[in-house]
């Protein structure tokens, strides 16, 4: 599965990271110095071991497929699963 994480401050969009597994992805989240948060602008104060979790999406089972990981200053983080080529034929198959 691929995951698609995009930062916003302010619902402005400040960049875009693909994962290939999740755990990636939060290990990124957890880490303020990380790539995930390389355009957020120096002095945006935030803990990133301390975000208040808001899931927005849910699949067929009812379990949630998009989060959003939000901070104080309105900066988001949102984590949802990417659509690819790979994943559209198989959906075909089944």
């Amino acid at each position: 599965m691929l995951y698609i994480a995009k930062v916003y401050l302010k619902r402005q969009l400040l960049g875009v990271k693909l994962y290939e597994k999740y755990e990636h992805f939060v290990s990124d989240l957890a880490d303020e110095k990380s790539a995930l948060y390389e355009n957020v602008p120096e002095g945006t104060k935030f803990d990133a071991r301390r975000p208040f979790i808001v899931t927005s999406c849910y699949d067929i089972l009812e379990y949630s497929t998009v989060f959003e990981y939000r901070y104080e200053n309105d900066l988001v983080v949102y984590c949802g699963q990417a659509m690819t080529e790979e994943n559209v034929r198989r959906s075909r198959d089944d």
